[in-house]
């Protein structure tokens, strides 16, 4: 009872020699989510700290309502990627608020409680993804300057599925090994502390915040090094700009559960006051910054407006003054402009005043009303004649009114049909073009493939002549082989003849000796 413990609705459960077993239907505070320690704490304190969140988080819960209905409504104009991100993380940062408000139902029942406190794992671990994305989104158009069209089934696919994944198996595993006594907390529906079930949170949690601080730092980098920043801005401006920027990313990026790191290291109850009153006004901040204060949604609204308000013909105003509002293109953000300012571009719109030919020649209704009532009347006839004409020209001049109306809306019509017609035209032209581009390419393949067959043709009648004249000079080489043979065979021949000769000389002489 001395310190912090507090007996006020408590009652005991179990008691043996060396212990006492206790169930406290204290109401769950905001802090807990963080706290390393299931002490209990002071009454006073305890009920202020409810307190807080109970207010907090109601008022959280409003200001993301109103922001995301505001979303809704001006979605026409704040279409592009940035914004479906923040759609998706003020979606989610309402689940655990309501969640906190309405978790001290369950206490009575284990299995409602723990079921509370593994969806509040969950959602919680799915909110803090969302802001990774953020993050990571924000790297990538004032960092990496990439024109972003990001394919959100991956972002979902990995800011679902990995807390599901996380959550599912801390409440499989602690339920499997020592029961739901081991994964809910003594203090409320939510992870053990004593048990270290906590920690399946807080590990998760102290990465993504370790990154989203690294993502800040370097987008704030980027945006004090653009050229104009950097260029005309002296060193208070640049500070001046670093903090809003700051200021401005700390919600989505999830910077103010930097308390939450103090609350693991000390369990002072000053850094739970700062937690509560910071982190359970977030959703009003969020608001603040993103909604009502926030220039692109200023100009959607009037945007909006404009596009909403459709101006008849007023009585104040002569008939022949039709006035028309512009149609406007959809909002959206440049990532080129945002690596230079870090805003968006606008578009103004411009209101037409037409005067219709019909009714050119009417002029100064007031006075001819003064001549009519200064001019006395004559008869009842003339009076009945007066009011037949006044009522005849307004319903002429409200006939002209519609025909100019309706003329304007004919030249409305004939000009989206002309560009219509232009932009088929030029569609023609360019698949003509392109019709041509590819025959010229395909002819020029034709003559490249022609070149290369003869190409081949020609190295292969050149390889075919260098044949044939090898083939001649061998012949050549044989012929004259012949011939030296031929040669020789007529010279053995002549010598075979002459010793022939000889021979029957020498036979000769012998005769003639002899006889």
């Amino acid at each position: 009872r001395n310190g912090a413990w507090s007996d006020r609705g408590c009652k005991l459960t179990n008691r043996n020699e060396t212990s006492l077993t206790c169930q406290c239907n204290h109401l769950t505070n905001i802090a807990i989510l963080m706290r390393l320690s299931e002490r209990n704490i002071s009454q006073p304190i305890h009920i202020s700290l409810q307190i807080i969140t109970y207010i907090g988080c109601s008022v959280s819960i409003l200001g993301q309502s109103a922001t995301l209905i505001t979303y809704g409504v001006l979605w026409r104009f704040l279409n592009n990627p940035t914004n479906k991100l923040h759609l998706h993380l003020f979606s989610w940062m309402i689940v655990p608020n309501i969640l906190i408000l309405f978790v001290d139902l369950a206490k009575s029942v284990k299995v409602l409680c723990a079921a509370i406190a593994c969806f509040l794992h969950f959602s919680l671990l799915t909110t803090f993804m969302w802001m990774l994305m953020e993050g990571v989104h924000l790297y990538l158009v004032l960092v990496k300057v990439f024109d972003v069209n990001e394919n959100f089934l991956y972002y979902n696919l990995v800011s679902l599925g990995i807390p599901a994944l996380i959550a599912t198996l801390t409440f499989i595993i602690s339920f499997t090994n020592q029961g739901i006594e081991s994964y809910l907390n003594t203090q409320g529906c939510w992870l053990s502390a004593s048990k270290q079930v906590i920690f399946a949170f807080i590990i998760p949690f102290a990465c993504i915040f370790l990154a989203n601080i690294i993502f800040c730092g370097m987008a704030i980098r980027a945006i004090l090094h653009t050229q104009k920043v950097s260029a005309e801005a002296k060193k208070l401006q640049k500070i001046r700009i670093a903090m809003r920027s700051l200021l401005i990313l700390t919600p989505v990026l999830g910077l103010t559960w930097s308390l939450g790191c103090f609350l693991l290291i000390s369990d002072s109850y000053v850094i739970q006051y700062l937690f509560a009153i910071i982190n359970s006004l977030q959703g009003l901040c969020i608001f603040l910054l993103y909604c009502l204060f926030n220039q692109n949604v200023k100009d959607a609204f009037k945007k909006y407006q404009k596009h909403k308000t459709k101006l008849p013909v007023s009585s104040d105003k002569p008939c022949h003054v039709i006035e028309k509002s512009s149609d406007h293109t959809a909002y959206g953000i440049s990532p080129k402009t945002q690596t230079d300012r870090g805003t968006t571009t606008h578009h103004t719109s411009t209101s037409q005043t037409k005067v219709s030919p019909l009714v050119s020649a009417k002029s100064k209704p007031k006075d001819d009303n003064k001549e009519e009532t200064t001019k006395p009347p004559m008869i009842a006839n003339t009076k009945l004649d007066k009011d037949t004409d006044r009522q005849s020209s307004c319903e002429n001049d409200s006939l002209a009114d519609s025909l100019g109306s309706i003329e304007q809306s004919q030249e409305s019509l004939n000009a989206e049909y002309t560009i219509d017609q232009d932009d088929t035209k030029s569609k023609s032209i360019i698949s003509q073009d392109l019709g041509s581009t590819g025959k010229s390419q395909q002819s020029l393949n034709d003559e490249y493939s022609i070149e290369q067959d003869q190409t081949i043709a020609k190295s292969s009648i050149g390889y075919n002549l260098g044949n044939i004249e090898q083939s001649q000079e061998s012949l050549h080489a044989k012929q004259c082989e012949q011939v030296t043979i031929q040669d020789e065979i007529i010279a053995k021949s002549n010598n075979i003849y002459d010793s022939k000769e000889e021979n029957s000389i020498d036979d000769k002489d012998k005769s003639t000796i002899e006889c």
